[in-house]
């Protein structure tokens, strides 16, 4: 079971909270009227036993911004408890799949991003789960930047 509830819509750049729009101006030329798809994650399920005992598991609350550029996505993460991580992924290197699936566990709707650029090891793909609410324009900027990643 999805441990989030999620919500998303696709807003201008400059409506998106500081520390996400920052990020991405960290990593891209975003203009301020560009169209950003904002999710945000509420956690429903409570830390089990050892996030309690350690101060870990999952964070009560993530933001993501994912801009598709011309050449380009941008993305960033707020809420992570390690800071704002944010990339730019050129479409160039980017392929894009359907979300991972772990056994016995229903995602939500999103896709995955492979890129050499999200590798731990130099030349390495990683890989960056994105994954939205039920809304229908949040289907729509996903399908879009699918059609872009085939060229």
């Amino acid at each position: 079971m999805d441990p989030y509830q999620r919500t998303s819509s696709v807003v201008p750049c400059t409506s998106l909270p500081p520390a996400l729009r920052d990020a991405l101006a960290h990593v891209a030329d975003v203009p301020a009227d560009h169209p950003v798809l904002l999710t945000t994650a509420i956690r429903t399920a409570k830390p089990g036993f050892f996030g309690k005992l350690f101060g870990g598991g999952i964070p009560a609350q993530l933001l993501t911004a994912v801009a598709h550029l011309p050449d380009s996505v941008a993305l960033a993460t707020f809420g992570d408890p390690n800071g704002t991580p944010a990339w730019r992924l050129p479409l160039a290197s980017l392929a894009i799949e359907p979300p991972l699936r772990v056994s016995g566990v229903e995602l939500p709707p999103g896709l995955t991003l492979v890129s050499p650029l999200l590798g731990m090891r130099e030349g390495s793909p990683g890989t960056y789960g994105v994954f939205v609410g039920p809304e229908p324009e949040a289907a729509a900027f996903l399908e879009r930047l699918r059609d872009a990643a085939r060229g």
